[in-house]
């Protein structure tokens, strides 16, 4: 009996009290846990470690520079709106066929853009907060991390390209929707690709 306390007693001398040693105790505490192979898997977002990653120069760049297209496309918009034409270009058929509408429609899809873009970018700070498709562990949350933070980034500078594509017709009168396509297309691609990239981090 006595050696069976003095082994229990050295176990838990050796135990990292931040550490749980079962998932279901660390979804109670908040704290990560060993699985069966020794590696520490983080199953809350409390349990995470903070982020040890830095964003690469392009990345900054093309987040600050989506940011300020962003901004400057949309208050240059909103103050445009009383001088633009009774009608303005508003929507797009898959046909082609360009729907015209009062510039005053344009207010709400500009803030919305606009909001959603600096949201967005915000979130790309904070990539310690995502909901990701795969369990977060020792060897793949740095890694993780950084997608989840590049994601961000181009759904910002695909907003940014969207409301770019949107606004210019209105402002200018052109019939095309090549910018807004485009736009839409970068957000499509690179939501697949970081997904794919996350799926396969183990």
């Amino acid at each position: 009996m006595g050696e069976k306390s003095q082994g229990l007693g050295r176990e838990l001398e050796g135990r990292d009290p931040e550490v749980e040693t079962s998932w279901t105790e660390a979804m109670r505490t908040g704290k990560p846990f060993r699985d069966d192979h020794g590696t520490l898997v983080y199953p809350t977002a409390k349990s995470r470690p903070q982020p040890a990653v830095r964003m690469d120069p392009f990345h900054r760049g093309l987040l600050a520079s989506s940011v300020a297209v962003a901004v400057l496309v949309s208050v240059y918009t909103l103050l445009q709106i009383p001088s633009m034409s009774e009608e303005v270009p508003v929507r797009w058929g898959f046909s082609g066929d360009v729907t015209y509408g009062s510039p005053a429609t344009m207010v709400w899809p500009v803030l919305g853009l606009l909001v959603g873009t600096l949201g967005c970018a915000v979130l790309a700070r904070y990539p310690r907060i995502y909901n990701y498709p795969r369990e977060l562990n020792e060897r793949n949350v740095q890694r993780q991390y950084r997608n989840g933070a590049q994601l961000m980034v181009w759904t910002t500078a695909s907003l940014a390209m969207t409301t770019l594509g949107m606004a210019l017709p209105a402002i200018t009168g052109a019939e095309t929707a090549a910018l807004t396509l485009v736009g839409v297309g970068m957000l499509m691609l690179s939501s697949g690709y970081f997904i794919w990239k996350m799926l396969t981090l183990k």
